[in-house]
């Protein structure tokens, strides 16, 4: 899946530069190119949360957890 979505990627960025250097215009290259590197940010991101989703369960558990016991805790002292 990760072959394939860096192809397409790969093919949508050639054809968008190729497309904006033959209209001779600066600022759609400029424009394109900041979409470029947006969209490169977010497929970046879209991959290292899905080859690292077991980390970010894990860690959302542990964030869960301690979130429970201060609660917990913060009763318990308002009890006392």
């Amino acid at each position: 899946m990760l072959f394939w979505l860096k192809f397409f990627t790969s093919i949508l960025l050639f054809t968008l530069v190729f497309f904006n250097l033959s209209l001779n215009n600066f600022m759609s290259l400029l424009l394109t190119s900041e979409f470029i590197v947006i969209l490169i940010f977010y497929i970046f991101i879209f991959n290292s949360l899905l080859l690292n989703l077991q980390w970010l369960i894990g860690f959302s558990f542990i964030i869960v957890v301690l979130a429970g016991l201060e609660i917990a805790m913060s009763f318990l002292i308002l009890n006392i």
